[in-house]
């Protein structure tokens, strides 16, 4: 009976599990699969790269109709995200008041009075761009020269 192989991985690799665990696995033509990603404690599932029947569901299958590869894409969750730039590991007790001015008020001074420096802390989140890390696009194009080359 022919089968096809089904790459499966992750990425960042410490930043949760996918089931089937990561690697090759060879499956009857035409069989349904079922995926799953299961983030590790502050991060986040972000959507799977591949031919899935559903790229954002933590869940969800793929029709191993030919050799394929499927990687599970996670990122920090937005609590990491801010604890990194503010340089905290979200242990410590220091609390931090964030707050935003808008300069443009008239008759705005700073809070300490005329001539007194006066420092607020506003931190800039950008959203994340979800692009796989460089190790991944790696693999992603070794693994599809790998199974083109098997095909022949």
């Amino acid at each position: 009976m022919p089968g096809f192989d089904l790459l499966i991985d992750r990425s960042p690799a410490d930043a949760g599990r996918v089931t089937p665990d990561s690697g090759t696995h060879r499956f009857s033509a035409n069989s349904t699969v079922s995926l799953r990603a299961d983030p590790q404690p502050g991060y986040q599932f972000a959507y799977w790269l591949g031919d899935v029947s559903d790229p954002t569901a933590e869940q969800t299958t793929v029709l191993v109709n030919q050799s394929k590869i499927v990687v599970a894409v996670f990122h920090p969750e937005p609590r990491r995200r801010i604890e990194d730039q503010m340089g905290s590991g979200g242990g410590g007790t220091d609390n931090v008041m964030l707050t935003a001015t808008d300069l443009s008020m008239p008759g705005w001074t700073s809070p300490g009075g005329p001539g007194r420096t006066h420092t607020e802390i506003i931190p800039i989140i950008i959203e994340p761009i979800h692009t796989p890390e460089p190790a991944t696009i790696a693999l992603l194009t070794f693994g599809t020269l790998l199974l083109r080359r098997r095909r022949s």
